[in-house]
């Protein structure tokens, strides 16, 4: 966990957890509280890696497009596009659900983030599992 400051209750409350890294520890020695300049560096710092962190979550790379979670760290086009996706979903005739043709289609949607719950409902398959459950299943002891 990134910090702005440090914070010994919550470095004793969460320690066996989490290890807390205090943004203003790294510019100033150990007890020593950092100067206001300082700590609106470590601000700006913290700030420009989590805007690196969200672009990596909004590049194509990552499974989100659909998964509600994520939706806040979405773009306006991209929340956009995943609004149309999931009003298209809404909108299909059953018939088209229960189409061949649409196995591969729930497949990317499932890889999209769409969530396999979600899936299920939206084909009418209780045992359909989705990509997570199946790469839990091939860890071995699983």
């Amino acid at each position: 966990v990134l910090s702005l400051q440090a914070d010994e209750v919550l470095d004793a409350l969460w320690d066996d957890i989490l290890h807390v890294t205090p943004m203003d520890t790294i510019a100033s020695p150990p007890g020593q509280p950092g100067a206001p300049s300082q700590m609106a560096k470590a601000a700006r710092d913290l700030e420009i890696f989590i805007d690196h962190v969200v672009s990596q979550v909004e590049s194509r790379r990552c499974r989100v497009l659909l998964n509600p979670k994520f939706r806040a760290l979405l773009s306006p086009r991209t929340r956009a596009l995943s609004t149309a996706i999931e009003d298209f979903l809404e909108r299909l005739p059953d018939e088209a659900k229960q189409s061949g043709a649409f196995k591969p289609i729930v497949a990317l949607f499932l890889f999209m983030g769409l969530r396999t719950e979600a899936v299920r409902t939206l084909v009418s398959d209780r045992t359909l599992e989705g990509p997570y459950h199946r790469r839990l299943s091939r860890l071995p002891g699983a």
